[in-house]
């Protein structure tokens, strides 16, 4: 199974382009890396003439949208030429110019007061003529057009106006509102007070710092989780066995130290929402450097795990470490690691000295070169080439080039 996994990736490059990527990501340090390594896998597919899912996907929607446009195109041309139809035979059926229809309520009011309306039918008592005020119509009996338009009457007797309408009587008042009844006011049930809540007494002082110890491990414990899960990436993107790597909570306490070492190699929760560990198979030596010493833990996973296991005893590894540096001790001899992946975990400590010039941070610096060097003495860890611009270089805030 391993021959096989082997011979696909050489035969897609798979290696030599996931290096190129990682080294490229770690030289630009772009703000978006997950963009910036996608962006180089489909750089190196089209040159290679490979044709992409996601490529296919994006033409895909991209004439949907084109269709989609047309179309809109289209109902907009077909909306102009009816609005256009619509103005050209807008014309017909309009009242001509100066003519103003009556409204019924128009209407109503000119007959109430006995004024004539135009293109209205004449009331009961009236004709056309009368109604229209004696223009365009018949005089009545006995009156000539010259004495009903107010002039001599027939055999030259004097003119007799028109009799008046009688006007239309005053519309009934209308009836007082009847007083309205106030509903009766309900009373208010009095209000029923609350029980007040029992005070909680203020914690002692051994209670806060039980709380705070316990915020404390669980900083730790996700601390160690996370960068596990970066391991993890970093050792399946460059085939590495065994990394070096600083952790900042445990502030320089072997115990707490061994707690994240745990956590790194704890196994994924199924149902977690976040990946955490995950790095058990990576050999690993951690580092924490508080105010008074260095505190170290190194990892060796078993053979059947890591292919480098066999190449580090843990104990000659840390022993190296803390050889070179000088001035530390062991904790914790080599006993039976909290992974799955079995394995040996050693504990130990740098302890500072202001007098003879040893202070913890510049330890965890000679510290982790000396780990590397041991490393690459082994063959368990890749030789620093500058002139390979395909070589994996990892490493926390460090630069694995300074050792």
């Amino acid at each position: 199974m391993a021959a096989e996994v082997d011979t696909y990736l050489a035969n897609h490059s798979i290696v030599t382009l996931l290096n190129t990527a990682v080294n490229d990501l770690a030289r630009d340090r772009p703000a978006d890396p997950y963009t910036f390594l996608v962006n180089k896998l489909l750089e190196a597919a089209a040159s290679k003439g490979v044709e992409t899912g996601l490529e296919l996907r994006l033409k895909g929607l991209k004439a949907t949208l084109q269709q989609e446009h047309e179309a809109a195109q289209d109902e907009i041309l077909a909306l102009k030429k009816r609005v256009a139809e619509l103005e050209k035979g807008g014309g017909a059926g309009k009242p001509s110019a100066g003519a103003v229809p009556a409204s019924g309520s128009a209407v109503a009011a000119a007959v109430s007061v006995g004024q004539p309306v135009a293109g209205g039918p004449p009331p009961i008592g009236h004709t056309a003529f009368s109604w229209a005020g004696g223009v365009g119509g018949p005089p009545p009996i006995g009156h000539t057009p010259f004495s009903w338009a107010g002039g001599a009457g027939a055999g030259g007797s004097s003119s007799v106006p028109a009799p008046a309408l009688a006007p239309a009587p005053a519309p009934a008042p209308a009836p007082a509102p009847a007083p309205k009844k106030e509903a009766p006011k309900k009373e208010k049930a009095p209000k029923q007070e609350k029980p007040k809540k029992e005070e909680k007494p203020e914690p002692t002082a051994e209670e806060k710092a039980k709380m705070a110890r316990e915020k404390l491990l669980a900083k730790i414990v996700k601390e160690g989780g996370k960068k596990g899960v970066e391991i993890e990436g970093a050792s399946d993107m460059g085939g590495l066995d065994f990394f070096c790597t600083t952790m900042e909570l445990p502030d320089g306490d072997p115990e707490l130290l061994l707690m994240s070492m745990d956590a790194m190699n704890a196994e994924p929760e199924p149902d977690a929402e976040d990946r955490k560990g995950c790095s058990g198979h990576v050999g690993k030596m951690i580092f924490s450097a508080g105010v008074e010493r260095l505190a170290l833990v190194a990892y060796v996973p078993d053979a059947e795990h890591n292919k480098s296991a066999s190449k580090i005893d843990v104990k000659a590894w840390l022993g190296r470490v803390l050889e070179k540096v000088g001035g530390g001790k062991v904790v914790t001899e080599p006993t039976a690691a909290n992974s799955t992946k079995g394995g040996k975990v050693m504990v130990a400590v740098i302890p500072g000295d202001k007098d003879k010039g040893k202070f913890p941070l510049k330890d965890k610096d000679a510290s982790m070169a000396a780990a590397f060097t041991f490393l690459r003495e082994h063959d368990a860890f890749p030789e620093d080439n500058d002139d390979d611009d395909d070589e994996m270089v990892f490493g926390d805030d460090d630069c694995l080039d300074d050792y």
